[in-house]
């Protein structure tokens, strides 16, 4: 930093009467980032010290005049004393100099230390603008740096759960299947877990949408009544008049719609039914869609199809 600033207009700074909080050696922070405040804060500090120095000084020849006056004064009691010429002696010429010399050398140090002050206060107002921005720079890059151990944070989460589809299965296939061979179910239907990404999650729902209901229309909740009428449209007009199952489905009892919709118990080695067979299935009537609903739930408990959830639901009127 220069000795010789343009001076912004400011209130200068007189003494520590004005701004105490200025004399502080912690008033200028260490800022290693910032070269030039660095170099402020330096000469600051060695200005102080030599402003502490010359006041040091002053008080150790002081202290030694006032030993001398004392010694000075006992000598002329002792004369007088003694009965001899009393006369005080004269005060030492050279640790007067000496104290002239140190009140100079003091009033300096002050007033370079008390103008260097002012300098900083200049360069402060002078530079603001310049470190303000390299700081919200560096903070930008600091949050950007963040943001990547973050997402670095939320794929190696997602690595956690690469076994929990496995696990589920495992469960179900060796507890729950074991015991009720209806709970056995696809490895391959089971729901991958979250992966962080809000437009792959995305993309993976509709994709799961669109496996659910097959080749069909894939509704995203809620669907609108026109969505719903095209797509009854669109399965009736599909049908090729074949039966909807080899039994009649309102003969069944609940459970047996679960291994219907599962293809398990008596329809093993039957398709499963596909969402348009199933919408089919309730041809109008809210009794079965709601029984419909209730299976369609019960077996694919993982997953239901949200595509068979939306039309059984129109169609049973919310049952």
């Amino acid at each position: 930093m220069t000795d010789t600033l343009i001076e912004p207009r400011f209130a200068r700074v007189r003494g520590s009467d004005d701004a105490p909080a200025v004399f502080n050696p912690g008033w200028l922070p260490d800022a290693e980032a910032f070269p030039d405040l660095n170099e402020a804060r330096a000469k600051y500090l060695r200005l102080q010290d030599a402003w502490q120095a010359a006041a040091e000084r002053r008080r150790d020849i002081e202290g030694k005049l006032e030993d001398d006056q004392q010694r000075r004064e006992l000598a002329l009691r002792d004369a007088y004393l003694g009965e001899q010429e009393a006369q005080l002696e004269p005060e030492s010429e050279t640790l007067l100099t000496e104290l002239e010399e140190a009140k100079a050398q003091g009033h300096a140090a002050q007033r370079a230390f008390v103008e260097h002050i002012n300098q900083c206060i200049a360069l402060v107002i002078e530079r603001r603008e310049a470190w303000l921005a390299s700081i919200e720079e560096f903070q930008h890059g600091v949050d950007a740096q963040v943001e990547e151990l973050l997402a670095q944070a939320a794929r190696l989460r997602t690595q956690r759960g690469m076994f929990s589809r496995l696990e589920h299965w495992i469960q179900r296939t060796a507890v729950d299947a074991a015991e009720m061979p209806a709970w056995h179910f696809p490895y391959s239907e089971i729901a991958a877990p979250p992966s962080g990404d809000v437009r792959e999650q995305e993309a993976r729902a509709t994709q799961m949408m669109l496996r659910a209901y097959g080749d069909g229309i894939a509704l995203v909740p809620p669907a609108s009544d026109e969505q719903g009428q095209e797509l009854e449209r669109q399965v009736l007009e599909g049908h090729s008049g074949e039966p909807v199952a080899a039994v009649e489905l309102s003969e069944l009892e609940d459970d047996e719609l679960v291994d219907w919709l599962m293809s398990t118990g008596r329809f093993d080695g039957n398709a499963k039914p596909n969402a348009e067979l199933v919408v089919l299935a309730a041809e109008g009537d809210p009794a079965m869609a709601g029984r419909l609903l209730k299976a369609e739930r019960t077996a694919n408990e993982s997953g239901p199809r949200q595509a068979v959830i939306d039309q059984l639901g129109r169609i049973g009127g919310g049952r």
